[in-house]
């Protein structure tokens, strides 16, 4: 037995390792590395960077590290740029499609949301680039990036949980049980916990991090925890996908598998005492009254870990010993085929009975339910979801090649919608992409996504022991992140997209060693620092632009509720400010409008809205504040019109209703019957052509498009 056995080494090291002691990394690597991770920290941090604001800040930010990234390329300071074939061309095609998203804005219906757009994945595919530097900059960066990404998972998570455990301090799970926070959304929370679950696991079993193992399973019983507390189907789904990814494709299968094992069992104590008890279960309620159950919940989880840590013990002193022999081997697959016979058996009696029918039908049919029930884990609806993707399909048959316009699904959905329920995405990715870049954006996304993919996929399969354990594992997060976006709109979550690009670069890149070199000093490498600065620095502008035009016009909001002449004054300044930062956007030109109608100035009221109108002529919010105001100036045509067109692209708008039922109710009201004297009639400008609704165009009043010329009374009749 001694003359054969052989040495088995530990899953964090290698020969190469033995023969050549790690050096210390560029200080320029750690630097780019800690600058990854605080942006992915800002988003899950800021309510996932879904609002414009918070997402140009990570923008600016990712652009401010590439600008020193690229410095520190060409002075030589120990970055390399070397990438897997595949690599850089992925990051490439990203940066395309966000050209294509620009490009967009000529034929989009939402052209402001379309810059908004081009930005989100410029600055994703910057993140993509600048981790491929990182990868093949930095030592062992798949190993690093796995335990930096679960120790920030793990405090997010703890965050996360402490809204149960300790509402006193943290009092964000009590308006809705469901967590949530901080990332603003509990599929969002529930995915970017799922990332961490397959390195988690590979940390935990790792017996070169003797001293990482036990954090680690204590973290990955509250990831688990959290994940479950979300009520998230598709973060429970694919969380076991991405062990499964992770476990075919690492070694130590038995053990991870074990150990994963493991950490379900630590979870069950907590999950009982969270599911079962109604305070923890129960929205609106105050932080004393959850505080009694939140120390049980936290009593539960200490007996969770206590078992798990335990039972965990017993795996790690079993180190290499663990293993199924030939014979077990065959039993065990034996016993998955068993299995796998019962499940389609079970399968199809279930069919025969007609069960599956009725949860098809379950899954297709719209339907009211309370999101925050835990029991909605085991339902079969979609959430509403089959209505949406439909809407999503039914804008692809129409528009193919090119789409509505990046980022236009929120108007698209009023058009195609048979339910007044509104929705801003398709909660589908690929039929986000599909309907609003059409097939040509499409291609371009999933084809960055691919080759990026590709690439990694060469460097796990060219590496060994630890390098491809954890690259399996960082895989195992991908897949789980490729698996959810097809239900629901991960891509406008840079909280929970930035990683999984950040995985992919470094995965995509030449470890250290490998052929590539860093960029050399002298005449070539200044056309390139002046090129890719100036191209961040316009990045910079193009971020921040719309950001600020936003702000602005809520800062003329917040003016303009204050009342006064001053105030109003004020605000009209901070709204045109916002429209010149923001050719494209809607809100300061309304805005300015209500400014200009507060103060007296109708005719100005009209133009800006007319201005509006011709911003964006296929949304109908414009459309209905110009009806509204040719009600105040006793112009019922122009109202019917401007109706009319507003019907066509959101017929089932209950404004529309409102204004529709006024008007037909008494078209020939006056100032008495009103009670409001009527302004003096003015001519509203020639209007843009109305649209046409998906369903084919509708005739047009007979009516002229603007109002008749004569004045109306300023004061009430005799």
């Amino acid at each position: 037995m001694a003359a054969t056995a052989t040495r088995t080494l530990p899953l964090g090291s290698s020969h190469a390792d033995a023969e050549h002691p790690p050096q210390r990394p560029p200080r320029a690597a750690l630097a780019l590395g800690i600058g990854l991770l605080v942006a992915v920290a800002f988003a899950a941090a800021f309510n996932g960077a879904i609002r414009v604001t918070d997402a140009s800040d990570l923008q600016v930010g990712l652009a401010l590290v590439g600008i020193g990234t690229l410095a520190a390329l060409v002075a030589g300071r120990g970055l390399r740029s070397s990438a897997h074939a595949g690599g850089w061309a992925g990051v490439a095609l990203l940066a395309v499609y966000g050209a294509w998203c620009a490009l967009s804005i000529s034929w989009s219906i939402a052209p402001d949301e379309s810059w908004i757009e081009a930005n989100r994945a410029w600055g994703y595919a910057l993140a993509a680039g600048l981790a491929v530097v990182l990868g093949a900059s930095l030592g062992r960066a798949p190993e690093r990036l796995a335990v930096a990404y679960v120790g920030l998972a793990t405090l997010v998570a703890a965050y996360a949980l402490g809204g149960k455990v300790v509402p006193s301090l943290f009092d964000h799970a009590g308006e809705v049980s469901r967590l949530r926070a901080p990332v603003g959304y509990w599929n969002g929370l529930a995915l970017f916990c799922a990332l961490a679950v397959p390195p988690g696991l590979m940390i935990a079993g790792d017996t070169a991090r003797a001293r990482l193992r036990v954090p680690a399973l204590a973290g990955l019983v509250v990831l688990v925890s959290t994940i479950a507390l979300t009520y998230s189907r598709g973060g429970l789904a694919v969380t076991i996908l991405g062990v499964a990814v992770m476990v075919a494709l690492g070694p130590e299968r038995l053990r991870t598998a074990c150990l994963a094992g493991i950490v379900l069992v630590g979870a069950v104590p907590g999950l009982l005492v969270a599911f079962l008890r109604d305070d923890l279960t129960t929205d609106g309620l105050k932080a004393s009254q959850r505080a009694d159950d939140g120390l049980l919940l936290l009593l539960a989880l200490a007996i969770g870990l206590a078992i798990a840590f335990v039972l965990a013990r017993m795996v790690w002193r079993a180190g290499d010993s663990l293993r199924l022999g030939p014979s077990a081997t065959a039993r065990m697959a034996r016993l998955l085929a068993g299995l796998g016979a019962l499940a389609v058996m079970g399968v199809l009696i279930l069919t025969a009975t007609g069960w599956v029918g009725d949860q098809l039908d379950g899954f297709t049919k719209p339907r009211a339910e309370r999101v925050t029930d835990p029991a909605r884990i085991v339902a079969s609806t979609s959430g509403n979801r089959w209505v949406w993707w439909k809407e999503a399909v039914g804008a692809t048959w129409d528009e193919p090649v090119f789409g509505y316009g990046a980022g236009s699904f929120p108007l698209v959905h009023r058009q195609y919608r048979q339910q007044r329920l509104d929705v801003r995405q398709p909660h589908s990715v690929p039929l986000e992409f599909l309907s609003e870049t059409g097939i040509a954006g499409a291609a371009l996304a999933f084809g960055g996504l691919g080759l990026l993919t590709a690439a990694g996929i060469r460097r796990l399969r060219g590496s060994s022991g630890a390098e491809r354990a954890y690259a399996g594992a960082l895989m195992g997060a991908c897949a789980a992140w490729a698996a959810h976006l097809w239900v629901d709109w991960d891509w406008d979550i840079p909280a929970v997209t930035l990683p999984v690009l950040i995985f992919l670069g470094v995965l995509a890149a030449r470890a250290p060693g490998s052929a590539g070199s860093p960029l050399a000093r002298g005449e070539p490498g200044v056309p390139t620092l002046v090129a890719g600065g100036l191209a961040l620095v316009l990045f910079v502008v193009s971020a921040a632009l719309p950001a600020l035009a936003r702000e602005k016009s809520n800062d003329a909001l917040t003016l303009a509720s204050k009342g006064g002449t001053k105030n109003l004054r004020e605000a009209d300044e901070q709204a045109a400010a916002a429209r010149r930062l923001d050719p494209f956007a809607l809100d300061p030109v309304l805005t300015a409008a209500d400014l200009s109608r507060r103060r007296g100035d109708v005719r100005r009221s009209t133009d800006l809205l007319v201005q509006a109108v011709r911003r964006q002529p296929d949304n109908p919010r414009p459309w209905v504040r110009l009806a509204q105001l040719q009600v105040l100036l006793d112009d019922t045509r122009g109202a019917l019109r401007s109706s009319l067109t507003a019907f066509k692209l959101d017929p089932l708008s209950p404004t529309l209703f409102t204004l529709a039922g006024f008007l037909v109710y008494d078209n020939t009201r006056s100032a008495t019957a009103t009670g409001t004297p009527l302004p003096v009639r003015v001519t509203v400008p020639a209007l843009p052509a109305a649209p046409v609704a998906p369903g084919g165009p509708i005739p047009p009043p007979a009516a002229p498009a603007s109002p008749p010329s004569a004045p109306a009374p300023t004061t009430p009749p005799p």
